[in-house]
């Protein structure tokens, strides 16, 4: 199977945000950081209590309430702007440059305005459907995106990857509800 595909910021912003979302690191630090900053305003309204400093007291309690609440939703927020500057700085020349991939009986080859690359297909660590793309993890932790918008029929590539999958004994993860929180 041929595809012939151009990628754009937010192929590549999608991509790195569900690998952030798989990472247990990341995901325990976003944690780490809701749970101390909470606690840092909780700390700090019981010792205005204590100190009978009410009108400080009540600062602290509200922002403690806004942090336990809105913490989460600041943080999802921070991380996609860093990935997307993040991208804006090192993605920038990738844009729109079209890319060709050729899955063929026993290996995948790929071509760009910057490589050409052969590849076996048992060198696939994982499969991965998300909602917009298809990613192809592999081994040496670089993944190929085929976005879903670009293919005519999505359902044909999904169907050969499945196969693939069976054939090389690949995870195949289906993330079609996936969705960065």
């Amino acid at each position: 199977m041929e595809i012939k595909y151009t990628l754009n910021s937010e192929d590549y912003l999608n991509h790195q945000l569900y690998l952030a979302s798989q990472s247990s690191r990341i995901n325990t630090n976003r944690k780490k950081s809701w749970l101390i900053t909470t606690l840092a305003f909780t700390f700090l309204a019981v010792l205005f209590y204590q100190q009978h400093m009410f009108g400080l007291m009540y600062y602290f309690l509200f922002f403690t309430i806004i942090s336990g609440l809105f913490f989460p939703y600041y943080t999802r927020k921070r991380y996609k702007k860093h990935y997307k500057n993040f991208i804006e700085e090192n993605y920038k020349t990738r844009f729109n440059e079209e890319i060709y991939i050729n899955i063929k009986e026993d290996e995948l080859l790929t071509k760009d305005r910057f490589s050409e690359g052969r590849m076996s297909l048992s060198e696939l660590s994982e499969i991965v459907e998300a909602p917009t793309a298809f990613y192809l993890k592999t081994s040496i932790a670089h993944s190929l995106i085929i976005p879903k918008s670009a293919l005519n029929q999505p359902y044909e590539l999904k169907k050969q990857l499945t196969s693939i999958s069976n054939k090389f004994q690949i995870p195949y993860s289906n993330a079609k509800n996936w969705h960065w929180k």
